[in-house]
């Protein structure tokens, strides 16, 4: 059974663009110059990974295709308690040498979101909502492999743009991977388990807009470990834009019942 493997592979961040290309989120390094440069921004003296003592606990950095000299960053670090850690997306001016635009939240760290090295990805896909508006995707992976399951989900992946000095996120919480298993009695502990049917949900602009921005194709198709299609069609879904968010939420419902 490769189910195992596969979340191993979904907990370092595999990435799935708007084209469907697979990327692997840990070779999206920071250097130590953006560690400073970020540091700087949050007014923490040593914004450093932890294995070197510092509060980082997950990073990644790319450069935006379209948007010279920006570099996109996410960081994950230490928060006020165990259960849950700081994120702050930047956009670095590299020729500037600082941040010129963040956005922060938090991140809840549970039994099923723990965050480590290699646990952040960035997607620059081209996400083309409006003229001059391009969004970029961070994914948030998990580290955590359920036990006796009978199916689970990869990475998170949310949408944000840049509008200025800030970056705000306009949809939040779509899973990027899913699996289970070909029948609801299955589980990863059965001695004979059913075969295991994979979900990689692709992301792609569509050609209608909904409120000002373009509306979001989300397709999954049902595959066996083998690559085979499954006797099931693809799932289908139109995300639009309510004026405030893409509702990923009601996509993830919609997906949720279609596999049940």
């Amino acid at each position: 059974m490769q189910i195992e493997r596969w979340i191993g592979a979904a907990a370092i961040g595999l990435l799935v663009s708007a084209g469907g290309e697979v990327r692997a989120a840990q070779a999206q390094t920071c250097s130590a110059k953006a560690l400073e440069q970020v540091g700087a921004y949050l007014k923490i003296e040593d914004f450093s990974f932890a294995n070197d003592g510092g509060e980082v606990v997950a990073a990644a950095c790319k450069r935006w295709p379209g948007k010279q000299g920006l570099m996109l960053g996410a960081f994950a670090y230490d928060g006020k308690s165990d259960e849950q850690k700081n994120l702050v997306i930047v956009a670095i001016d590299e020729r500037k040498g600082k941040v010129v635009s963040a956005y922060r939240s938090l991140i809840e760290v549970d039994a099923t979101t723990r965050l480590e090295e290699g646990n952040l990805g960035i997607d620059t896909a081209a996400y083309d909502l409006a003229p001059d508006v391009r969004a970029f995707g961070v994914d948030i992976g998990s580290d955590y492999s359920p036990h006796c399951a009978q199916g689970g989900g990869g990475p998170e992946r949310s949408l944000y743009v840049m509008e200025g000095s800030r970056i705000s996120p306009v949809m939040k919480g779509m899973t990027t991977k899913a699996w289970n298993f070909d029948d609801q009695e299955s589980t990863s502990c059965s001695p004979d388990p059913a075969p295991v049917v994979y979900y990689a949900l692709t992301l792609s602009v569509g050609k209608t807009s909904t409120n000002g921005y373009a509306d979001l194709l989300v397709t999954a198709i049902p595959r066996y470990e083998d690559g085979k299609k499954t006797k099931r069609d693809a799932f289908r879904y139109r995300m639009r834009y309510n004026g405030k968010e893409y509702p990923a939420n009601m996509m993830m419902g919609a997906f949720w019942a279609w596999r049940n």
